[in-house]
C-alpha cells in the first residue's frame, strides 16, 4: 500500500507530463518522472527499481488529460509485478494497449468536443455581454478538468484495469457525437449573433446554402481547414457578407 504523501506527489507530477516531451519517445519521460516516486516506494531492489523504470523509457503518448487514469493505472499494475502476481513483459504491453487505446478516444471527445464546447460558449456568453456567467463558466470548466483527473487517477489507482472496463461502459464516443452536435446549435447561435441581420430571406438562404457546403466540403476533406478559415475571415473584413445579403 503505498503512502499518501507518494500518491499526491504522482498525482502533481502528472501535471508535467509534457515537460520533457522528445521526437524518440514522446511523453516517456514525463511518464517516468510522475511515476517514479511510486517505483521507488513499489520496489526496494535496486536492480528491480532500474528494470521498472526500464518499462517507461519506451515510446508513450497519450492525450494529456488521460494522463492520471493511466498513470494510477500503471501504478496498481507495477504493484502487480512486485508480487508476481503479473509478468513484467505483460505489463510492457497492457501499458502500450491502454495508452493508444484512450489515445484517440481523447482526442476525439475532449480536443474535438469538449474544448469547442467551452470556446463556444465562452463566445456566446461574451457576444451577449454577460461576461460575468462567461467568467463563472470559464471557472467551472477549469474546476471540473482538476475533479476529472483527480478522479480518474485514483480509480486507476484503486481498480487497475478494471478502470477500462468502467470507461467502456459510459460510451464516452458517443457521448462525444452528441456534444458535437451542440457545438453546431453553439456555432449556429454565434453566427446569428455575430452576422448583421440580412436585408432579404434569399440572402439568408445563400448564407446557410454556403455555410453547409462548406461544412460538408470540410468533413469530405476537400478543403484545409485553414482555408476555409480565411475565406471567412476575408469575407467578413471585405465586408462582402452585406453585399450578398
Amino acid at each position: 500500500m503505498l503512502s499518501r504523501k507518494t500518491i499526491l506527489s504522482c498525482f502533481i507530477r502528472s501535471y508535467f507530463i509534457g515537460g520533457a516531451f522528445n521526437f524518440r519517445g514522446l511523453q516517456n519521460l514525463g511518464l517516468l518522472y510522475a511515476i517514479d516516486p511510486a517505483l521507488r516506494e513499489i520496489y526496494q531492489d535496486e536492480q528491480a527499481l532500474c528494470e521498472a523504470r526500464m518499462r517507461y523509457m519506451w515510446h508513450f503518448n497519450t492525450h494529456p488529460l488521460w494522463v492520471p487514469v493511466l498513470l494510477g493505472l500503471f501504478i496498481n499494475l507495477e504493484q502487480s509485478v512486485s508480487r508476481d502476481a503479473l509478468p513484467s513483459q505483460g505489463m510492457v504491453a497492457l501499458k502500450n494497449t491502454a495508452c493508444y487505446t484512450l489515445s484517440g478516444i481523447g482526442d476525439s471527445v475532449f480536443s474535438g468536443s469538449l474544448i469547442p464546447l467551452w470556446g463556444l460558449g465562452m463566445c456566446c456568453l461574451a457576444v451577449c455581454g454577460f461576461y460575468e456567467f462567461a467568467l463563472l463558466f470559464m471557472l467551472t470548466a477549469v474546476a471540473g478538468v482538476q475533479i476529472f483527473r483527480l478522479a480518474t487517477f485514483m480509480a486507476g489507482l484503486r481498480h487497475g484495469l478494471g478502470v477500462i472496463e468502467k470507461l467502456r461502459r459510459y460510451d464516452i464516443m458517443q457521448w462525444g457525437h452528441k456534444i458535437k452536435i451542440l457545438n453546431g446549435c453553439l456555432l449556429a447561435l454565434l453566427i446569428y449573433l455575430i452576422i448583421p441581420a440580412p436585408a432579404s430571406k434569399s440572402g439568408l438562404l445563400l448564407l446557410t446554402m454556403v455555410l453547409s457546403a462548406g461544412g460538408w466540403l470540410l468533413f469530405q476533406g476537400k478543403f484545409a481547414r485553414f482555408t476555409v478559415a480565411v475565406f471567412v475571415l476575408v469575407t467578413f473584413w471585405g465586408g462582402e457578407l452585406n453585399n450578398w445579403l
